[in-house]
Formats: structure tokens, sequence, C-alpha cells
């Protein structure tokens, strides 16, 4: 201002020399001095301060797991005209709200970039966030598990505990915790395994099979009961490799090498199907050599 000048009158009725602005508008201030007087005026546009992102967790747990969908929020009370989301993880949204997963654990950063219009201008601002995923434990025990001995060690199929939580249950009743169990009684073992919250389950059941049975009557009617000569037994605990059947007079009517896994039907070798009566048979095998009778009824 000039030197002469002794007063200034704002066009919002303010006097002083500056004056405070908060708003968008458009500033006149007239300059008086001892001779004459001035006027002059601005336009001054304000550029919003933008609120931001905000990321949560759509059931609001602490934890969030791999596959949970999340929920991710632009926040503005500006007129936004073009929102885009990059998630980290090579996906992107263009809803200023968003919901999105991850497939797998880590640290992703989110990225938000909001375009809006400041007088003519466009405008762009970028935010972002780190999100941590934690990831849920993969557990796989197997298949059903037939023990040949009175003890058995179970635990998952994975090579490395992980360090995760590990908790089995029996009956409804938790046993212990760890990576293995040992287990000396027959059931149902399930594993709950825990990773800072993200949680998965398997269960195994054992079977203790030491013994074998073989038959001594059978009844070859197609009535889906009793049809079959079997051996009774566990392979994985036993071992025979031939299994023969004669009737009374020697001859032989059946044959397998494969006793465990095939079964007799009533017929002979023919194909023809064989009278009621007692017959004789003969397993042998590395688990020893046996031999006794089978009855064949009608029915």
């Amino acid at each position: 201002a000039d030197s002469l000048a002794i007063s200034y009158l704002w066009g919002g009725g303010e006097t002083s020399r500056f004056i405070t602005i908060d708003s968008t508008d458009t500033y006149i201030v007239t300059v008086f001095n001892t001779r004459c007087a001035g006027s002059d005026s601005i336009h001054v546009e304000f550029r919003p301060t933008f609120n931001g992102l905000a990321i949560g967790v759509l059931d609001s747990t602490d934890t969030v797991c791999d596959g949970e969908p999340m929920r991710f929020t632009g926040i503005t009370s500006r007129s936004v005209v073009d929102w885009m989301w990059s998630f980290g993880d090579g996906d992107t949204d263009t809803a200023q709200v968003s919901e999105h997963s991850y497939v797998s654990g880590g640290n992703y950063t989110v990225e938000l970039e909001a375009t809006y219009l400041c007088g003519q201008d466009s405008i762009t601002d970028l935010f972002s966030e780190t999100v941590k995923i934690t990831q849920t434990p993969s557990v796989e025990l197997g298949a059903d598990t037939f023990a040949c001995t009175d003890v058995v060690q179970i635990r998952p199929q994975e090579n490395d505990d992980f360090g995760y939580d590990y908790r089995w249950f029996f009956g409804g009743e938790e046993l212990e915790k760890g990576y293995e169990l040992t287990v000396t009684e027959e059931g149902m073992y399930r594993l709950f395994v825990n990773n800072d919250g993200c949680t998965t389950e398997d269960s195994i059941q054992v079977f203790f099979s030491t013994e074998f049975v073989i038959p001594n009557v059978f009844t070859p009617n197609s009535d889906g009961v009793n049809d079959y000569f079997r051996i009774q037994v566990t392979p994985e605990c036993h071992d025979f490799d031939e299994m023969s059947v004669y009737n009374r007079w020697g001859t032989l009517v059946f044959f397998t090498q494969r006793p465990l896994f095939e079964a007799w039907n009533g017929y002979n070798q023919a194909g023809e199907k064989l009278s009621p009566g007692m017959y004789f048979y003969q397993l042998s095998g590395p688990d020893g050599s046996f031999r006794g009778t089978v009855s064949l009824l009608s029915e």
C-alpha cells in the first residue's frame, strides 16, 4: 500500500490493513489517503482439505484374515468426480466405498486417488495406508488311520509347525497343545490351529487293528448281506499273498494272489455256481499260514 494511506475499508467492513479469510470469495478493499481513494479486488479460491480414507473390517474384528472382506471408504465433504483404489495386490476399484479381500497374508499398501474440482481446475490427492493381513493356517491330517500297534502318533501333513497354536480335542475335551499327538485310544480326534486369531480345523478317525477275522460261513444269494467269503483284515497291518479254496474232493475252486482285496463269491473258476456245503481254505504269506473250513449256505 502507498505510504500516504491513512485508512482501509474492506468489503466486509473491516478497517485493518490485513484481514483473515477462510472461504472462497472475491475480496474488495478501498484505500484512502489525504488526497484520494482507490479500490482493488482479489478472488481467493480455497483448495479443500481432503479427509483421507478409512479402512475397516466388515465384522469389526481386530484381526484381518486372508479371504475376509474389508470395507474401504474415501471420506470427504467435497464433490469427488473420480475415485481410484489400488489395493496393493494388483486389484483396483473406482467406487467411493469398496469391499475387498486378500487371498494371502502379508502387508499391503492401499492407495486412494481422489479427483475433484477446485474452481475450473481438476485436482487429484493421493492417500495411502498399510494394512496387515494374517494368513489363515492350512492344516490337513490326512485320511483316517488304521494303527497296527496300540499306540500311534498323529500330526498335520505339513512339514513345519510354523509356530502356530495347536489344540487337540477328543470326545469334546481338550487334550494338549502341540504339533504332534500320541494316541492310544480309538476315536475321532480334532485339531484346531490358530494363527493370531485366524483359525482352521481338521479331524481324523483313528482305528487300532491288530487282529484279523476269517469267517466260517457265507451266503452268496445276492441279497447284499454276507455274499462273499472275505478275509476281514486291515491291509496296512497284515500281509498275505495267496488264498486257495477247495471242495471236499480236493478240487481247487477259487484262487487269488490278492486275498486282502479279492473275495470268493461262491462260484468256481469256470464261473459255475457251486452247491451249498463245506469248503476248505488255505491262507498263506509272510504273516503265516492258516487252514480252515467255511460253509457255503444257500439262504
